[in-house]
């Protein structure tokens, strides 16, 4: 099914029970699904958490993904429903001519953003946010959802956030290290590395036992 691109302003977002829609300046509806088998569903997260970080709010412009498809409404009427598939800050918006065209023209096949294939480029937060999304489905299916808490969640969080601290430290050498990689490579090679977190479950248990509540992450 092919999606198609539309820049748009918001004019209004709603959800009730597992759907939400969206409205544009055009009076057209975008709808999706909240949650599927209990989690959030990408479209949803997105509208919560996309816009660079916050969630998308009336009166924003925003890049939008959908599919048509076909049906009936109440009356028994033929309608096109509009199945909302990503939501972008209006910032990550590609040329003009790669957008929906006027009067229902199909966009580009390209896609219509840099990287091609239409699909738009994700963000860390976007990334961020489904890598912890894993790592708690993970964690959460291997202790069991019978046993699973919110203190479970505050306990994979702070090991996330501890492994991105060394992932950082890791992947972004210090000055001294890239001096000497730089001018002496050989001696670069024999510098060691300091582990920072021999055991990063024992790190998290310490983490998570901390009060967080002033903390706005």
């Amino acid at each position: 099914m092919t999606k198609i691109e539309k820049l748009i302003t918001i004019t209004k977002i709603g959800d009730k029970d597992k759907k939400f829609w969206i409205k544009d300046e055009a009076g057209e509806f975008y709808s999706g699904f909240k949650d599927w088998q209990g989690a959030d569903t990408t479209e949803w997260s997105l509208v919560q958490h996309g816009n660079h970080g916050e969630p998308f709010k009336e009166g924003q412009q925003a890049l939008i993904e959908f599919t048509k498809t076909a049906g009936t409404d109440k009356e028994g009427k033929d309608v096109i429903y509009k199945n909302l598939k990503a939501i972008y800050p209006a910032d990550t918006t590609p040329k003009p001519n790669r957008l929906e065209k006027p009067h229902g023209g199909a966009n580009s096949a390209s896609g219509g953003l840099p990287g091609g294939n239409g699909q738009p480029p994700k963000g860390d937060t976007f990334w961020d946010m489904k890598a912890y999304k894993q790592c708690l489905w993970g964690y959460a299916l291997q202790k069991g959802l019978d046993t699973f808490s919110p203190n479970d969640c505050d306990l994979v969080w702070a090991a996330f956030k501890a492994i991105e601290t060394d992932a950082e430290k890791r992947f972004n050498p210090s000055a001294l290290r890239e001096a000497v990689q730089r001018h002496a490579p050989s001696v670069a090679e024999e510098l060691p590395t300091i582990d920072v977190a021999d055991d990063i479950s024992e790190m998290a248990k310490e983490m998570a036992d901390q009060d967080v509540s002033g903390i706005p992450f």
